[in-house]
């Protein structure tokens, strides 16, 4: 296998976008023999800059000319580089095939010009980019050529996420990154918070299960996130709240499959916090049920309900209280939570009541870890804090603590050797991971709807008021440099997507001006707007000020623009409930 580039080849940054544009679009096609022979590069039809310098770059580097053919039945250009060595190159270089592609590691040692050539032809053949954040987001079927493309863009200092995504039976990958967006520094030593990866170590292990990989600085890098939450379920009823009764709680351990589990959990949560509160934020089943779609529910530690009631030999109440769940949840989201933990004497009865109940009920085991802490050298400092947390003396014998147990983050070796007996409980692990696919759609504008008269459309709208608004400011024919400085703006405007954003400003304070509410002038970079001073937001004229549009919306640097309005303190309040009554309370909130 060749495991350096040829001297033959200059690394340059020619060669670095052909690499990115190869493992975005490349492919092969083989003789009889199975020998690849012949690089194959796929453009839609209106790429031509890319198939330009496709076919340029090859003849460069390949010595050989290049066939392009355009298929019209699917717009599509397809270059065809017959050359078997750099064929067999490519093949050894970086892999074939959509799901076994990787990068090479010797592109590790390039400079980062290079690095950034290769992202941007990457991202140019095969990448979705947000207009509005810069952020770029790839699918693709290699994990391998993932986690190399998250390994280069996090190494240039662009925040980088990688998610796994199911389509019709397949696994994809999806890597996002923001080059427009660099790592925060640390004020102390002026260093990156982010350090690349200087070291690959390969593991073998059997079965499947998932877990964290811990390297010896703290960090770590995992697949997914999970979002989930550990709540507390009621004694009877969430709304009662009966002295030496109610105090007791359960616990029970929710995670988000998707967008809807999400805000399920968001519901649970502060419904347990504003009704359920009795010495603890608490739910109950009938709460649950009505928020139980997207989520998947565990049993919990020893402190579980159902656990609690196999050890109080209980087991009827029990079976029925884990098939209720399984009701609420669904056959695929609720899963008996078995874990380890030798010193605690309820969890060997606990599991064995756990794994009956499964065996009795068909309803599935998962292995789990009660993780307090990351390693086991962190155990005396989870201690100081609990001691902190409950007031308590460290020499009392009675006082709340978790020293008699090993309660940190477990590797995969330990939990498969743990649970080699019930491997399908460390398989239900990874079965989890893959139904959670819920992440933050972040960079996205989400604003208020704004109703339109005469279907038009938002920008269409502003751009009606605004020309309405500058005859209103400087007569019935305002000045060229005022008409294009206006249009300038507008184009702006809708090339971010910030219209509706305008209109709803607007809308509320010319509703207070015309209720004689007081409106300041305006203040901090919105003066520079000639948009706002057409439509009365503000009442600086910034032309005749000569101040730039630029400081309050930069379109090379999109962020949402921040409009400083000023009310007077005795009628604001006013303004807030007009905003309220218009648009929902749930959509206004003060900061």
């Amino acid at each position: 296998m060749i495991t350096k580039i040829p001297v033959s080849f200059k690394i340059n940054h020619d060669f670095a976008k052909l690499l990115g544009l190869f493992l975005a679009e490349g492919s092969y096609q083989y003789d009889p023999r199975g020998r690849a022979t012949t690089l194959v590069f796929s453009f839609n039809g209106h790429e031509n800059h890319l198939t330009d310098f496709t076919a340029r770059a090859l003849q460069f580097f390949a010595k050989t000319s290049s066939k392009v053919l355009y298929r019209p039945e699917r717009d599509l250009k397809e270059i065809y580089t017959h050359n078997t060595v750099f064929s067999r190159f490519f093949k050894n270089f970086c892999g074939q095939g959509a799901g076994e592609k990787y990068i090479p590691l010797t592109t590790l040692k390039w400079s980062y010009s290079y690095l950034e050539s290769f992202l941007d032809a990457l991202a140019a053949g095969d990448a979705h980019i947000n207009p509005n954040t810069g952020q770029i987001n790839l699918k693709i079927k290699s994990r391998n050529l993932a986690w190399g493309v998250r390994l280069i863009a996090a190494t240039l200092g662009y925040p980088t996420k990688v998610g796994i995504q199911k389509e019709r039976g397949r696994i994809y990958y999806r890597i996002s990154w923001t080059p427009t967006v660099k790592y925060r520094r640390v004020l102390e030593n002026n260093d990156y918070l982010f350090l690349p990866i200087k070291k690959i170590k390969k593991r073998k292990y059997d079965g499947r299960v998932y877990n964290f990989e811990v390297e010896e600085d703290n960090s770590y890098v995992s697949d997914i996130a999970l979002h989930n939450c550990e709540v507390y379920t009621a004694f009877e009823r969430m709304d009662q709240k009966r002295p030496n009764i109610d105090d007791k709680r359960y616990h029970l351990v929710l995670l988000v499959k998707n967008e809807k589990g999400y805000k399920n959990l968001v519901q649970l949560i502060t419904k347990a916090h504003l009704e359920g509160f009795y010495y603890k934020p608490r739910v109950d089943d009938e709460l649950l049920a009505k928020h139980s779609e997207g989520l998947i529910a565990l049993t919990g530690c020893v402190v579980g309900k159902i656990p609690r009631l196999i050890q109080s030999k209980r087991i009827e109440e029990a079976e029925k209280l884990s098939l209720k769940y399984q009701e609420i949840f669904g056959k695929d989201n609720f899963y008996l939570e078995i874990q380890s933990h030798p010193n605690i004497p309820e969890q060997k009865t606990t599991n064995a009541g756990l794994i009956a109940i499964s065996k009795k009920y068909g309803i599935p085991l998962v292995a789990t870890n009660d993780i307090h802490y990351l390693k086991p050298g962190d155990k005396e400092a989870q201690d100081i804090l609990m001691l902190i947390n409950t007031n308590s003396d460290k020499n009392d014998p009675e006082r709340l603590t978790m020293k008699t147990d090993d309660f940190s983050l477990k590797t995969p070796q330990e939990m498969i050797g743990t649970f080699k007996d019930i491997p399908e409980a460390i398989e239900n692990t990874q079965k989890i991971v893959e139904l959670c696919n819920f992440g933050f759609e972040l960079g996205k504008t989400k604003l208020p709807y704004f109703e339109v008269p005469n279907n038009k459309t938002p920008d269409e709208y502003l751009e009606e008021l605004c020309q309405q608004g500058l005859k209103n400011r400087f007569g019935e024919n305002p000045e060229k440099e005022a008409r294009e400085r206006l249009n300038y703006e507008l184009s702006i405007i809708k090339q971010t997507g910030f219209a509706s954003y305008f209109l709803i400003v607007q809308d509320f304070v010319n509703w207070a001006k015309k209720n004689r509410i007081v409106v300041g002038p305006g203040r901090g970079s919105i003066g520079g707007s000639l948009v706002a001073y057409a439509l009365n937001i503000t009442n600086i004229n910034p032309l005749k000020n000569n101040l730039i549009f630029e400081r309050f919306l930069n379109p090379s640097r999109v962020s949402f623009p921040d409009i400083d309005l000023d009310f007077t303190d005795r009628r604001r309040n006013e303004v807030i409930d007009y905003v309220a009554q218009k648009y929902g309370r749930d959509k206004v909130a003060q900061i």
